[in-house]
């Protein structure tokens, strides 16, 4: 079996982004991830409000199709859905909430929206993506 390329990652990755809204979208940049599980990181720019707050920070997780969903090629199946924003006090709001930086008290049980962060590799160059690609 054979991996999709990357250009057809981010080809899926702009129609989960249209599915949900996203305009003005701008791929930036793809990488490959094998673990811990097999697929693509496509990073995007571009604008849409979910849950009534602005974002302009797109990552879409696609898997490869080097595993199997019942029998058939999962290329092209998101796996993770990342968005980034600043809200009017220039903080930055993330989709799913609470967001990466967000501390569990103690006793508390992670939230489910913190696993998709374990998605946020290089989180430096995510949060660059519009200084880098103007």
């Amino acid at each position: 079996m054979k991996p999709i390329s990357p250009r057809e990652a981010a080809s899926y990755a702009l129609l989960r982004l249209q599915a949900r809204g996203v305009k003005d979208i701008v791929i930036c940049e793809t990488f490959w991830i094998t673990a811990p599980l097999s697929g693509y990181l496509v990073d995007a720019k571009g604008k849409a409000i979910i849950n009534g707050k602005d974002y302009s920070l797109f990552r879409v997780g696609v898997k490869d199709g080097l595993e199997k969903s019942k029998e058939k090629s999962s290329a092209g199946e998101e796996f993770v859905f990342i968005a980034r924003g600043d809200n009017k006090a220039g903080e930055a709001v993330w989709y799913p909430s609470p967001g990466p930086d967000y501390r569990l008290g103690e006793g508390e049980a992670v939230p489910e929206g913190m696993l998709a962060y374990e998605f946020l590799l290089n989180r430096d160059k995510f949060e660059s993506l519009e200084s880098r690609f103007p």
